[in-house]
C-alpha cells in the first residue's frame, strides 16, 4: 500500500466513509465487516435490493468504487471461503491461485525459533479460519504437503497439527443471530 500511514489513512478514511454512508441507507446489510478497503456483509433484503445498494455506494463518493461478489451460496473474503449451509456460516481457508506456499526455509539464517513455529503459525490459522474438522484435515495436509516441499522436517508438522487438533470449532449460527444491525471492523 505503499507508505507507512497509508494502511492507517485507508482505515480512518474507509471508516467514515462507511459511517456517513450506512447512516443514510434505509437498508442496512445485516452484518458489516471490513478490513482496511475488503468489505464482508450478510445482505437480507433481496437481490434487487442489494444492486440498488451496490449502486448507491458507487455514487456515494466521486474516486472510491465497490466491486462486488455475492452468491446466496458462499463468498470469498481475504483467505476465506465462506458458505452458508442450513442457516449456518461455514468458513474454510481460501488461497488465492497465484498463492505458491513459498514458505520461509528452514535452513534460512533466521532463528530456528522462527522456523520452527512456521507449521504451528501456519496451522492455528487454518484452525482459526476452518470450521470444519474435515475441512481442518484436509487444509492441514495440503499444508504438510507444502511444507515438505520446502524441507520442513515431517515431525515438527505432525506435533504443530496435533497441539491444534485438541481445539474444538465454533460455527456461527446466522438463525440465532439478531436481526439488529451489526457493524465491525477488523483490527491490526
Amino acid at each position: 500500500m505503499g507508505t507507512k500511514m497509508a494502511p492507517s489513512f485507508a482505515n480512518i478514511f474507509m471508516g467514515n466513509l462507511e459511517k456517513e454512508f450506512l447512516s443514510r441507507q434505509n437498508l442496512k446489510p445485516h452484518t458489516w465487516l471490513r478490513y482496511i478497503d475488503d468489505i464482508f456483509m450478510i445482505w437480507t433484503h433481496g437481490e434487487a435490493n442489494l444492486k440498488l445498494f451496490i449502486d448507491d455506494i458507487n455514487s456515494f463518493h466521486h474516486t472510491i468504487k465497490f466491486t462486488a461478489d455475492f452468491s446466496g451460496h458462499g463468498v470469498h473474503f481475504l483467505d476465506t471461503t465462506v458458505t452458508l449451509q442450513n442457516g449456518s456460516l461455514k468458513t474454510d481457508l481460501f488461497n488465492k491461485p497465484t498463492n505458491k506456499h513459498n514458505y520461509l526455509l528452514p535452513s534460512s539464517c533466521h532463528p530456528r525459533h522462527c522456523t520452527r513455529n512456521i507449521p504451528y503459525s501456519q496451522a492455528l490459522r487454518i484452525r482459526r479460519i476452518c470450521s470444519s474438522e474435515v475441512d481442518f484435515d484436509s487444509r492441514t495436509k495440503e499444508l504438510s504437503q507444502h511444507l515438505l516441499n520446502r524441507q520442513y522436517f515431517r515431525g515438527t508438522i505432525e506435533n504443530a497439527i496435533k497441539r491444534l487438533k485438541a481445539n474444538p470449532y465454533r460455527n456461527i449460527d446466522v438463525q440465532n443471530s439478531s436481526n439488529q444491525f451489526q457493524k465491525g471492523t477488523i483490527g491490526y
